[in-house]
């Protein structure tokens, strides 16, 4: 896979009994604070990850200020993916 960026998610998994407490949210933006520069985050495109996709675009919405992009674009080795991009290096 080739891209511009320099971080990277692809899996992050919260269990359910932690679901909707923030606790995820929480967690990808420390470590989106951590780690400054361009990020690729991606993930199934299908019908069981639409709540995934919905607390991907919710997070990235809050943490960007609506600053990002969105995709379905094929990927080597995953197949079509929801594919999210945005940079935080001056944030």
């Amino acid at each position: 896979m080739v891209d511009e960026s320099e971080y990277m998610v692809n899996e992050f998994f919260i269990l359910r009994p932690f679901r909707g407490r923030g606790i995820g949210e929480e967690a990808i933006t420390k470590i989106f604070n951590e780690f400054r520069g361009r990020w690729m985050l991606f993930t199934t495109l299908s019908d069981s990850n639409k709540k995934t996709i919905s607390f991907w675009r919710k997070t990235l919405k809050g943490y960007t200020n609506g600053r990002y992009a969105e995709e379905d674009k094929e990927l080597p080795h995953f197949g079509l993916s929801k594919v999210f991009n945005f940079n935080n290096k001056f944030k």
